[in-house]
């Protein structure tokens, strides 16, 4: 039996096997006997480690206890500090990237274009159309009709008198020049003291009429009248106009002969007619006209020149012609040209003409405008 609260000398406990895991209170050794103490001695120096003892062989898997009841939820964390913030994304296409509209150039999508007055959303990469007149493109703003002149205003306060400039040297004396006609007579001078009165006279005779006298100063400019109101706007004009195209491939056979539109993309009007399949393009009403086209033309046999030109009634319109030299057989080229016509004797055919020989056209387009 221990007695934790006797005290005994080591002697004591001589023989006496010791009691592992006991504790009297006092951190002292316990034996079957004894609990007894003694001065702690120093720390001894700490052993070699032992060899690693062999991993014993894992036991069996005990089975599943019972799921335990949901603990209760803790309180949300502190919110964390806000991240740096991320490298800005690349600009998007705004107005300071428009440019002119250039038939037959690759744009891609979303590209805005200017065009007759009107800025377009290119609406596909590559468009083949004209803005306008293809579905290729959406108007985003058109230029609206001129509003009436507004009132003047009131003149402005006059501005202080500059400085006066230096004197210039004196130039050399020119030569004397002819002698110029008799100047207007002088105006009468002041009349003089009036003299002592003479003598009546004989009546002499009525002298003659005198100079009509000079002409007054002009009065001073009337004030300015209300201005009226502003009359209607007028109807707008009809809308005539076509664009026709053929995206597939064709080579005309000889020089001149004209290159043919298999569909009719939009017809508006009844001065510009089409029908599909054909080459021409017919105009039955006077007025002034614009014209445009483009293509992608190639020199099928080696390197060459690609060429095409509009004509009216088989004549060459001026400024149409458009030609460009391919290094390769199958190479391509863009060529495209526009007219404004006046045409006075409808009705005229307009075709779009191969200038040489051995060429191979795709993706052509023309369209046509009445603009009065």
């Amino acid at each position: 039996m221990l007695h934790p609260y006797e005290n005994h000398s080591i002697e004591d406990m001589a023989g006496e096997p010791e009691v592992q895991g006991c504790s009297c209170g006092w951190q002292r050794s316990c034996c079957q006997r004894y609990c007894c103490y003694g001065p702690t001695g120093p720390t001894g120096p700490m052993g070699p480690m032992g060899p690693r003892g062999i991993t014993g062989a894992t036991g069996a898997t005990g089975p599943m206890g019972p799921m335990g009841f949901p603990g209760v939820t803790g309180a949300t964390g502190a919110t964390g500090a806000t991240g740096a913030t991320g490298p800005t994304g690349p600009a998007g296409a705004g107005l300071e990237s428009v440019s002119e509209f250039v038939a037959g150039t690759p744009y891609p999508r979303g590209a805005m274009v200017y065009y007759n007055g009107a800025l377009y959303q290119v609406n596909q990469d590559n468009p083949s159309g004209i803005p306008g007149m293809s579905p290729d493109f959406n108007l985003v703003t058109v230029t609206g009709a001129t509003g009436a002149t507004g009132a003047t205003g009131a003149a402005g306060a006059t501005g202080a008198t500059g400085a006066t400039g230096a004197t210039g040297a004196t130039g050399p004396t020119g030569a004397t020049g002819a002698t110029g006609a008799d100047g207007a007579a002088g105006a009468v001078g002041p009349a003089g003291a009036d003299g002592a009165t003479g003598a009546t006279g004989a009546t002499g005779p009525t002298g003659p009429e005198g100079a009509a006298g000079a002409a007054g100063a002009t009065g001073a400019t009337g004030a300015t009248g209300a201005t009226g109101a502003t009359g209607p706007t007028g109807a707008a004009p009809p809308l005539n106009a076509l664009y026709a195209t053929q995206t597939g491939s064709q080579s005309p056979v000889s020089d001149g002969d004209p290159l043919t539109f298999d569909t009719t993309q939009l017809s508006e009007g009844t001065a510009i007619t089409h029908t599909g399949g054909s080459s021409d393009i017919s105009i039955t009403e006077n007025g002034v006209y614009e014209i445009s086209y483009s293509t992608v033309g190639t020199d099928s046999t080696g390197a060459g020149t690609t060429s095409v030109q509009l004509r009216e009634d088989g004549t060459e319109i001026p400024g149409t012609t458009a030609s460009a030299n391919v290094a390769n057989a199958n190479d391509l080229a863009s060529l495209s040209a526009s007219a404004i016509i006046s045409v006075t004797s409808a009705p005229v055919t307009i075709t779009l003409n191969m200038i040489g020989t051995n060429q191979a056209f795709t993706n052509t387009a023309v369209s046509v405008k009445k603009l009065d």
